[in-house]
């Protein structure tokens, strides 16, 4: 899997048929520090992840699923903290303003 720091890729698409929503997940498997490389490449990665919704290269890719709800997951390997803590909220109203779903989902790796 790619993660955030390949900012050019989507991660994992799948189709969560309970909730019948498309889900776009992202994935960092680093531990959260204040390296502003870090957050940098997280913000490309949504800017990617939007551009792919909104270019239509989702329903291009995915024609049977462009008429789901949409939800974006960031899958992570530790813990939030430090400035990301700050920062899922503002994310969150960004993909919301989209009328997308965005979470964050501790994984174990």
């Amino acid at each position: 899997m790619a993660g955030v720091r390949h900012t050019e890729s989507l991660d994992l698409i799948t189709f969560d048929e309970k909730n019948n929503r498309l889900k776009l997940i992202m994935v960092e498997e680093r531990q959260w520090d204040e390296d502003s490389e870090m957050y940098q490449q997280l913000q490309e990665k949504i800017n990617s992840y939007l551009t792919f919704i909104e270019s239509g290269q989702l329903k291009e890719n995915y024609p049977e699923y462009c008429d789901k709800k949409i939800l974006i997951q960031l899958d992570m390997a530790f813990e939030p903290s430090g400035y990301i803590v700050q920062l899922i909220p503002r994310i969150r109203k960004v993909f919301k303003e989209q009328n997308i779903e965005f979470i964050t989902n501790k994984i174990d790796v």
